[in-house]
C-alpha cells in the first residue's frame, strides 16, 4: 500500500493555492508513476503538479521516495522536501529482475523496482519473460519453460487433462488409468491429492510407473481388484506409495501381482473390512514385491489374508516396519506362504481370545513339504487363543525356514513336557531329510518350568521346541526317568534338562534318548541333574531322533 505525505496533508503555511511537483528522488524525472490519489492506489494524478488548495494543503500518497518542491500562489519556491515510504517498505536486491544495483546511490534505483508493489507490478508484466529466471540444473531458465519442465514429472490425476474427482462419488477409473500410461510415456510421476478415488477393477499393462498418494489419498475399489498389475519385465519397476486402499464390500482384492515383475510398496494402508479375499495376492511365478511402513487392517472372513503367496514358484516377498491388526473373530492365516522374509514388524492379534490362525502359515502352496521363509525382530502379540505364530506343519525336503530375535507376547505357553505351546506348529513329513533346514532361533536363551509331583517317569518334550532349558522340580517320592520322543523334531535341536531334585530324598534320574540313557544315580535331596541333548536324523527316510549328549548330578 502507498503512504501518506503527510505533512502535505496538513497544509504548509505561505503554500495557499500553490503547487507541490513531485520528482523521483535526486533526479528530474517526474514520480507521477508513484503517486496516488487514495490510500488502495487505485487511481493516479495526471501529472507530478498537483495543486494545492487554500490551506497549502493536498491528499497525495506515493509508494517510493520522492521530492517534493513547494512553490506558492506566485511560483515562488518556498522548500523541496524528501519524503516516501521507509519502515513498512523492504528493498529487494535479487539477480531475477532487472537492475540489480541497490547500493543506495539514487541514481542506480531509477525506474527499478525497490517496493513490493513495484514488484508484482513488473511480475505482471514480465512473467515469461527472459529476465525472470532460476537455476535449473545449473542453466538459468525463465519460469516458463522451468514449470513445463516440472509439469512433465510430476501428472496430478485431477489434471483437466486426466479428470479424476477424488470425490468419492466419480467414477475416476478412467481418469487414472490415463494418467499412467501418461506418466510411463513420459517418465513421470502419478501424483495424487488427497481424495477419495472411486475405481473399477484397473488392469494396468504399462512395464513401469510411479504412484504417491498425499494426505488421505484413498483408492476405493468398487468392483474386482483395484489395481492388477499385469507387465512382467523383470528389469522394470513399479512403485506404489502413501496410498490407502478400500473396497465398497463388494471389491475382491486391493492388488494383485502378477508374474516376474519388480514392486516397491511402502507406505500404504490396506483395510480389509470392504474386500471379499486376500488383500494383496501374488499371481504366477516369480517376481520380487517389497512391503515398507505398510498397515494392514484384516477382516475375520476365513479366506481374507493380508498377502497370500498364491500360485507359482520362485517368489520373493520382503516385508519390514509394517503393522498388522487383527480383529477377534479371525481365524485363517496373516500371511500365507513360503517366499517371505519379514523383518521388524508387529502383528498384533491381542484383541483375538479364541479360535485357531496363523500369523504365518509358512508352507508353499502347490509342493508338499516345502516349508520356507526368514522372520526376524518382530513382535507377536495374542490375546490368549489357540492360534499359532508359525505354521510349519508336515516340513520335508528342502524345506528352509530361519526365525531369529521374534518376541511373543499372551500366547499359551506349554503346560506339560508334552505341549509345544503356541508359538510353532511344527511336525515332519516323511520326505524329511538332511536337506531341510529348520532354525527357531527365538527359543534360544528361553526356559520353561514344570513341577513333576506324581509320577516317576515324564516323557513327550515338545516343549522344547518353545525353550533350550527345561527346568523340573521334582517333588514326587521317586525316582525319575526323563525319556525325549524320537519324532518330529528338527535337526539339529539342542536343549538342556535340569532337575531339581526336592522330594525329601536322594534319588536316581534317569535321560532316556534314542538307544541310550544316562543315570544319575542317588541325587540328593535340595541336588540336581543336569542333562543336554540334541536331535539328529538317523536315516534319510526316517524322523529325527533325541540323543543325550551328557549328563552329571550336581549336589
Amino acid at each position: 500500500m502507498a503512504t501518506l505525505v503527510q505533512f502535505l496533508a496538513a497544509g504548509v503555511n505561505g503554500a495557499a493555492s500553490g503547487s507541490a511537483t513531485f520528482l523521483l528522488r535526486g533526479t528530474a524525472s517526474s514520480a507521477q508513476s508513484v503517486m496516488y490519489n487514495e490510500f488502495e492506489g487505485l487511481t493516479q494524478p495526471a501529472t507530478n503538479v498537483v495543486t494545492l488548495d487554500a490551506n497549502g494543503a493536498a491528499e497525495i500518497y506515493v509508494d517510493a521516495y520522492v521530492d517534493v518542491e513547494i512553490k506558492n500562489s506566485a511560483g515562488t519556491t518556498l522548500r523541496t522536501v524528501t519524503v516516501g515510504n521507509s519502515a513498512p517498505l523492504v528493498e529487494v536486491q535479487s539477480t531475477s529482475f532487472k537492475g540489480t544495483d541497490y547500493d543506495g546511490n539514487p541514481a542506480n534505483t531509477v525506474g527499478e523496482p525497490i517496493t513490493l508493489k513495484a514488484i508484482l507490478d513488473k511480475w505482471i508484466l514480465s512473467a515469461g519473460a527472459p529476465d525472470w529466471q532460476v537455476l535449473l540444473g545449473g542453466v538459468a531458465t525463465n519460469l516458463q519453460t522451468a514449470f513445463a519442465q516440472f509439469a512433465g514429472i510430476f501428472i496430478n490425476v485431477k489434471d483437466p487433462t486426466y479428470g479424476a474427482e477424488g470425490d468419492g462419488v466419480t467414477d475416476d477409473t478412467t481418469a487414472i488409468a490415463a494418467a499412467i500410461a501418461a506418466a510411463t510415456a513420459e517418465g513421470g510421476i502419478v501424483v495424487f491429492p488427497p481424495g477419495t478415488y472411486l475405481v473399477e477393477e484397473l488392469a494396468i499393462t504399462e512395464a513401469q510407473f510411479c504412484l504417491i498418494g498425499f494426505g488421505q489419498a484413498t483408492l476405493r475399489c468398487t468392483d474386482g481388484t483395484c489395481l492388477i498389475l499385469q507387465d512382467n519385465t523383470p528389469a522394470a519397476v513399479k512403485v506404489i506409495s502413501g496410498i490407502n486402499f478400500e473396497g465398497d464390500g463388494s471389491a475382491t482384492r486391493a492388488l494383485s501381482l502378477e508374474g516376474d515383475q519388480t514392486v516397491f510398496v511402502d507406505g500404504c494402508t490396506f483395510d480389509e473390512s470392504g474386500f471379499t479375499d486376500q488383500l494383496v495376492l501374488l499371481a504366477d511365478d516369480n517376481g520380487v514385491f517389497t512391503f515398507t511402513r505398510c498397515k494392514f487392517l484384516l477382516d475375520d472372513a476365513a479366506t481374507e489374508q493380508a498377502i497370500d503367496h498364491g500360485s507359482g514358484d520362485d517368489k520373493r516377498v520382503i516385508i519390514s516396519d509394517c503393522y498388522f491388526e487383527i480383529p477377534s473373530g479371525f481365524s485363517t492365516d496373516v500371511l500365507s506362504g513360503s517366499c517371505f522374509t519379514i523383518d521388524s514388524c508387529v502383528f498384533d492379534a491381542s484383541a483375538v481370545t479364541s479360535g485357531t490362525y496363523y500369523m504365518l502359515d509358512a508352507k508353499h502352496p502347490a509342493t508338499a513339504g516345502l516349508v520356507g521363509g526368514n522372520v526376524s525382530n518382530c513382535k507377536f502379540i495374542d490375546g490368549g487363543s489357540s492360534g499359532y505364530v508359525f505354521g510349519l506343519q508336515n516340513v520335508g525336503a528342502n524345506a528352509d525356514f530361519s526365525e531369529s530375535n521374534n518376541t511373543f507376547v499372551g500366547f499359551t505357553a506349554p503346560t506339560a513336557l508334552t505341549d509345544p505351546g503356541h508359538i510353532y506348529d511344527y511336525s515332519n513329513a516323511a520326505a524329511y531329510n538332511q536337506t531341510s533346514r529348520i532354525r527357531l532361533g527365538s527359543r534360544e536363551g528361553k526356559q520353561l518350568n514344570f513341577t513333576n509331583a506324581a509320577s516317576s517317569s515324564l516323557s513327550g518334550t515338545e516343549c522344547m521346541l518353545v525353550a533350550d532349558t527345561i527346568v523340573i522340580n521334582h517333588t514326587n517320592a521317586s525316582n525319575l526317568a526323563v525319556a525325549y520322543s524320537p519324532g518330529e523334531k528338527p535337526i539339529g535341536l539342542k536343549w538342556n534338562v535340569v532337575v531339581l531334585n526336592n522330594s525329601g530324598g536322594a534319588r536316581d534320574v534317569v535321560f532316556q534318548g534314542t538307544g541310550q540313557s544316562v543315570t544319575e544315580s542317588a541325587v540328593a535331596d535340595g541336588g540336581r541333574a543336569f542333562g543336554s541333548s540334541f536331535t539328529y536324523l538317523e536315516t534319510t527316510d526316517t524322523v529325527c531322533s533325541a540323543v543325550i549328549g551328557s549328563g552329571k548330578a550336581t549336589v
